[in-house]
C-alpha cells in the first residue's frame, strides 16, 4: 500500500533508486515527511542521500555536492559505472504528496535519469516531473533495463515534462513546489 499524504503542504512520500550506485532497485517510504536511515558505514546511507537531496531539486553534480566523503575524484559517473560497468543507466526519484482541506490528494514525482559510459567524464541527465507514482501508474524500467528518454516521455505523457537543462529544471521544480520565481 502506498503512502498518502497528511498535509496541506508538499511533503515527501517515497523516494527511490534504479540501477544506481549499489541499488538495482530501492525504494525508500518517508513517515510524515520523515526518513530515518541506520546501517552500519559505508553501507550507502549518505550516498543515498546525496543522490536525491539536494539533487532531485537542483541537479547539480558537482562532486563537492553528490559526495558524501567530499572526494573529488569520484565523479557521477562513478555512480553508475562504480569501476565495474562499461555503460549504465540509472534513475534517482522522490515522490510528494499534499492533501486538500476536501481530502483530495495530489502527487508529484521528481526524478533524474543518469546515464554514463566508461572514458568519458561526465553524464548525460534529463530530468522528469509528473503527477504520476512509481509502481502505480509509472514503471521506470521494462525487462530489467531502465527506460531511455523517449520510453519515459511517452509513460508520463500527456502530463509530461522533461527537462535537459538545468535552469529548465529549476523553474519547473520552483513552479511545481516552492513559487519562489527568480
Amino acid at each position: 500500500m502506498l503512502p498518502e499524504p497528511g498535509r496541506l503542504r508538499w511533503q515527501p512520500l517515497r523516494s527511490g533508486l534504479v540501477d544506481l550506485y549499489r541499488y538495482d532497485q530501492q525504494e525508500f517510504v518517508f513517515e510524515d515527511g520523515r526518513l530515518l536511515l541506520r546501517g552500519n558505514n559505508g553501507t550507502g546511507k549518505s550516498r543515498v542521500l546525496a543522490l536525491q537531496l539536494p539533487f532531485l531539486l537542483d541537479g547539480e553534480t558537482a562532486p563537492h555536492r553528490l559526495e558524501p566523503d567530499g572526494d573529488t575524484a569520484k565523479r557521477v559517473e562513478w555512480n553508475l559505472l562504480m569501476d565495474r560497468q562499461e555503460q549504465r543507466r540509472g534513475i534517482t526519484w522522490i515522490e510528494f504528496g499534499r492533501r486538500e482541506e476536501s481530502g483530495q490528494c495530489h502527487y508529484l514525482t521528481l526524478g533524474c535519469t543518469l546515464s554514463a559510459v566508461k572514458g568519458r567524464t561526465g553524464v548525460q541527465k534529463w530530468f522528469f516531473i509528473t503527477p504520476k507514482r512509481v509502481g502505480l501508474d509509472l514503471q521506470l524500467h521494462e525487462n530489467q533495463v531502465v527506460l531511455s528518454k523517449e520510453r519515459l516521455k511517452a509513460a508520463i505523457a500527456p502530463e509530461c515534462q522533461v527537462h535537459d537543462t538545468l535552469d529548465g529544471w529549476r523553474q519547473a521544480v520552483d513552479h511545481a513546489l516552492f513559487h519562489l520565481g527568480a
